[in-house]
């Protein structure tokens, strides 16, 4: 299994339908199938969302991610680039999220397809 740690800091600006984002934020992966082994990933990104409905939105985000913190590796060029689009659904303290991903590097892309993601949230 995986289990993945997230600390990130947002700055959101929401003006009428428009939102804007920007996040600044560091990822530990921490895998357990044999042996204990982990993975950090720092990323920043930015995106935006469009609100078609009080309840429904349109959402977009390009996502910069480098596995630098890694000392295992040296050398080369550890930036990885990934587009998403997704529409979320929010009413009532709870939201469920439905996204695609796409690498936009060639070496992610050559071993990564484009992914489909669920995300639900609620409010307590």
């Amino acid at each position: 299994g995986t289990t993945t740690v997230r600390a990130a800091g947002t700055l959101r600006h929401d003006r009428g339908p428009l939102t804007l984002a920007a996040e600044l934020g560091y990822r530990l992966h921490i895998f357990t199938p044999d042996e204990l082994e982990y993975l950090e990933i720092a990323h920043a990104c930015i995106g935006g969302g469009l609100a078609l409905s009080p309840t429904l939105t349109l959402l977009g985000e390009l996502d910069n991610l480098t596995d630098h913190l890694e000392r295992r590796y040296e050398g080369g060029d550890h930036f990885y680039h990934v587009l998403s689009a997704g529409l979320r659904y929010s009413a009532r303290g709870v939201s469920v999220l439905a996204r695609v991903v796409v690498p936009l590097d060639d070496e992610l892309r050559d071993s990564q397809t484009p992914l489909l993601g669920l995300q639900a949230t609620t409010d307590f």
